[in-house]
């Protein structure tokens, strides 16, 4: 499973490092990849704020 950061959102502040990931058509940017068949929003909450926090956007 992926982890996407959906096309809809405002990616100015982020767009160079973006750039690095793979873009898909229907989902946005792939930023990471989920090993689970089942993932809670509070889950994917906290994997995306790792990745923004590796990243130094927060």
């Amino acid at each position: 499973m992926g982890g996407f950061l959906d096309n809809e959102q405002d990616t100015t502040l982020v767009q160079k490092i973006l750039d690095q990931y793979d873009y898909h058509e229907k989902y946005g940017y792939k930023i990471f990849t989920i090993d689970a068949d089942d993932l809670s929003y509070e889950v994917g909450s906290k994997l995306l704020e790792e990745w923004l926090k590796t990243n130094n956007v927060i």
